[in-house]
């Protein structure tokens, strides 16, 4: 279902690239290898034994996807399969395949790319069995029910125009289809419209038959398990099934490219153009892999690198720019995509085509060289923290290479690749004749024609420490990965802001990495990306700041780095100038999205007053009214220690650095923080509605209410209904999706801040069903309010809370943030684990009560984006 998502995650598998500036060892050396059996009827099972969290994650794999679907090429029908994978079997009836997985306090999602297709869970570890049981049963006897193949199509088939609708989305489909002539990677996996229509329901019996056999998969288990037992409970389920004759369709070959080729689309409706440049590259299991993925990283990943220095600091003629190499199983593509205004495209196209053969002249440094394999090397580390990640890396190494620890061999790859690797891959691969260019381009007007949850998980001993400057810092102690996670947190953001300086706390953290007193934003990019270390600012609707992770043994200059920053930055009249215009064109970009203009229109009909309703990115004109002087008046005036709270959480001895790192933060000083005085917003007395028209395929719907604050104990209760309406099987996904088939996009979520926030429901559809599925929406949301969740629905929703809890719980980076934003706000650093309790309290009629208190009939706020202007007058009507 996430094909996008699961293609950049196997993006960055195969551009893995790990080593240190200064030669250092291995560090997956320290790492327990997984096991790895092969059953009598050719299952692959991985496992792996990791204690941290009592939890499991399992990833099937089945080796089919778009480029193996043979006679059905280009008709989407892996993805087609998929989907209607947990549709029902004999034993479970549709719907109760998500509500035992949450009563398990799991999650369950699919996805489907080039050469795979990917079923993963994530549940508690005692309930190992019964998710290997109900996912055999899923995956073996598929009902394809008539009537839900209907349904899931309709679903497909508004992906299919959500998809067409996303610009980046759309820009990847017309270079992979120019890209491969032959190769089934030219077809969306996805599918062409046209051809999707034409499957019928014995096409997926059938591809489902021959496809979704034992010898033709990959199962991995990563998590809180005992081996034996483990294997035990594979050997009861999956052992079960015979091994069946391998038919899988073998792609055509793609044949040598002879010339550039060059293709153009224009769009209605575009704010900003994208550029994309492709070259045939190799395939996983190729040497010359390593060498690729390390010139991407040179060329396009990082604020350092090549091309960013050139096409967005330099000659300023682009708002983004990435390189990546993508290796799937068979030869794929090295990629440069950029995001620009339409009048620098063949500036921009000449400056990148100069930059490489720059660098096919010349190669790289080693210097050069060094940073980038540090730094992906750091970017591994930090994502194997989580059992997830680790046992999709197993599943997707062994299904495409053979080799579950390809990751290691990779790294001794890396290890071994020299400047003049690099100057060769160059020269090999990034020719003329080797190119293909997309570009997705404005259209002028010229142009326009439950079970019980265990309450216990990872104790967290935190020290809090309150500095002789009054700046509030916590400590975490944790040792299971070499990484350190810290995190600069100031009280501000949208909330302190006004229409005249809207966009400021956005704009202001940003430059907190844009140069000190004795270092230069280049210099800060380069050394904390050569280390390794993940450096980014961020600002919200209540709070802005600093976020850092590193390797345990980058931690004392990181912590210097962070101490600099704070108190000796320049915020430089050069650099001010472009971070603006990078923000101006990330407001344009929103105008783009057809959610992003629905949120800001549905926050603006919510709030009359509140900051709440500006966007956190401001607008043209408060960005263009924006000066040096005012940015450095605002920093001034919040980051002040009395309103910083700063988190230290990984492999550190808190203990022992307690002395040093209250010396470097310490000497960070400021006045004290003046009150903070925000305008009240209006109690809503009657529904407010609102509509704008867009360009697209897709129309959207959200609902809003006004909502509760951080404070409010109503908050856990807002959850709970939360995820009654959205999660999969929830009712609006019951409703809407399942019987209904009218949207592929939908769901709901509640945002707090330090005032009252707001409750969102939002449905994206077809234009024709805008009013069916608001009249759908509405009536569940009044049978809440008058009858309340079922007994089923509430502990569902307490198990899915809770598991998501302790997902969260896995890595630091994520809780650190929760526990310092807590304390920030005054509900002190302990509030986030006390949240099973409270979440576990809430009973049926706290649901009715809090149901009832914010979303009654007076406070509803409508917001529809569409194509035509035919809902307009009815929302007129409704509003008189």
């Amino acid at each position: 279902m996430r094909i996008f998502y699961f293609l950049i995650f196997l993006l960055l598998i195969a551009s893995i690239a790990f080593v240190f500036n200064k030669p250092a060892p291995n560090l997956l050396e320290d790492e327990q290898d997984p096991q790895k059996v092969i059953l009598n009827n050719g299952l692959a099972v991985i496992t792996k034994s990791s204690h941290k969290i009592p939890l499991v994650a399992i990833r099937l794999i089945i080796k089919t996807g778009s480029a193996t679907e043979g006679n059905f090429a280009g008709w989407g029908i892996s993805h087609f399969v998929e989907h209607m994978i947990f549709k029902g079997t004999p034993t479970y009836t549709v719907g109760e395949i998500e509500k035992r997985i949450k009563s398990y306090s799991g999650e369950i999602n699919a996805s489907t790319s080039h050469d795979i297709t990917e079923y993963h869970l994530i549940v508690k570890s005692e309930y190992l069995n019964e998710a290997l049981e109900l996912l055999s049963d899923c995956i073996t006897n598929p009902a394809f029910d008539e009537v839900e193949f209907e349904k899931e199509r309709q679903v497909i088939l508004n992906e299919i125009k959500m998809n067409r609708d996303e610009p980046l989305r759309r820009a990847s489909m017309l270079l992979w289809e120019n890209a491969y002539l032959s190769h089934s990677y030219k077809y969306p996996v996805i599918g062409y419209e046209e051809l999707f229509r034409r499957i019928k329901r014995q096409d997926l019996i059938g591809y489902h038959k021959a496809n979704y056999v034992p010898n033709n998969m990959v199962l991995s288990i990563v998590g809180d398990i005992e081996y034996n037992l483990a294997l035990k409970y594979v050997e009861e389920t999956f052992g079960k099934l015979p091994r069946q004759t391998d038919i899988r369709a073998i792609p055509l070959e793609e044949p040598l490219q002879l010339s550039t080729r060059d293709i153009e689309e224009k769009v209605s409706d575009l704010k900003l153009s994208h550029l994309l440049l492709a070259f045939h590259s190799t395939r996983l299991a190729d040497k010359d892999l390593y060498a690729l993925d390390l010139l991407a990283a040179v060329l396009g990943q990082g604020e350092s690198s090549r091309l960013y220095q050139r096409l967005v600091r330099g000659k300023r003629l682009a708002y983004s720019v990435s390189a990546y190499n993508y290796t799937p199983k068979d030869p794929g593509l090295f990629l440069i995509r950029l995001t620009l205004d339409d009048k620098n495209m063949e500036k921009a196209l000449s400056e990148v085509l100069k930059e490489l053969n720059e660098i096919k002249a010349r190669s790289v440094s080693r210097v050069e060289l060094n940073k980038v394999k540090r730094a992906t090397l750091s970017a591994y580390f930090y994502k194997r923290e989580s059992i997830e990640v680790q046992a999709c890396d197993y599943a997707v190494n062994y299904a495409l290479t053979g080799d579950h620890n390809f990751s290691k061999r990779y790294i001794e790859g890396l290890n071994s690749v020299t400047a003049a690797c690099v100057s060769k891959v160059a020269n090999n691969y990034l020719k003329l004749n080797n190119l293909t260019i997309a570009r997705l381009t404005p259209k002028k007007e010229a142009d326009i024609s439950a079970k019980p949850i265990p309450k216990k998980g990872k104790e967290f001993n935190i020290k809090k420490i309150t500095l002789p400057n009054k700046a509030t810092l916590l400590m975490y102690e944790d040792h299971s990965a070499p990484i350190v996670s810290m995190h600069i947190l100031f009280m501000g953001g949208l909330r302190v802001e006004d229409e005249n300086i809207n966009g400021i706390s956005y704009l202001t953290s940003n430059m907190l990495l844009q140069g000190t007193k004795s270092h230069s934003a280049e210099w800060i990019s380069k050394e904390a990306e050569s280390r390794g270390i993940i450096l980014s600012s961020f600002s919200g609707n209540n709070s802005f700041g600093i976020s850092l992770k590193c390797l345990r043994d980058e931690f004392d200059f990181s912590m210097r780095l962070l101490a600099d920053i704070l108190s000796n930055s320049t915020f430089p009249e050069d650099e001010i100038k472009i971070m603006k215009e990078i923000q101006l064109a990330q407001v344009r970009a929103r105008k783009d999205d057809i959610f992003a203009v629905a949120s800001d229109r549905l926050l603006q009909t919510i709030f009359k007053s509140h900051p709440y309703r500006m966007n956190h990115l401001g607008t043209k004109g408060s960005i263009d009214n924006l000066r040096r002087e005012d940015i450095i008046r605002f920093y001034r005036r919040f980051a002040v220690p009395d309103n910083m709270v700063i988190v230290l959480f990984g492999d550190v001895d808190a203990e022992g650095m307690q002395a040093g790192v209250s010396k470097t933060f310490n000497s960070f000083r400021g006045r004290a923080t003046e009150k903070i005085r925000v305008l009240k917003e209006p109690e809503q007395e009657s529904p407010r509605r609102s509509f704008g028209q867009m360009q697209k395929e897709q129309a959207v719907l959200m609902i809003g209410y006004p909502g509760t604050d951080v404070r409010n104990p109503d908050k856990y209760t807002l959850e709970i209904i939360n995820s009654i309406f959205s999660r999969e099987g929830g009712r609006i996904y019951m409703e809407i999706r399942e019987k209904f088939g009218l949207s592929y996009v939908l769901g709901s979520f509640s945002a707090l801040g330090i005032d009252p926030g707001y409750f969102v429901f939002y449905v994206a559809t077809t234009d024709e069903n805008i009013e069916t599925v608001k009249k759908l929406l509405l009536r569940q949301i009044n049978l809440l309010k008058a009858e309340g969740p079922t007994e089923e629905e509430l502990n569902l929703a307490k198990a899915d809370l809770i598991g998501s809890y302790f997902r969260e719980l896995e890595v630091n980076s994520v809780i650190g943030f929760k526990v310092g934003l807590d304390e920030l706000y005054g509900l002190g650093y302990e509030a986030v684990f006390k949240y099973p309790e409270a979440i576990e309290s809430i009973t049926p009629t706290d649901v009715m009560r809090v149901a009832n208190k914010y979303f009654a009939d007076s406070k509803l706020n409508e917001a529809v984006i569409s194509p035509s202007s035919a809902h307009q007058p009815i929302l007129e009507r409704e509003a008189k």
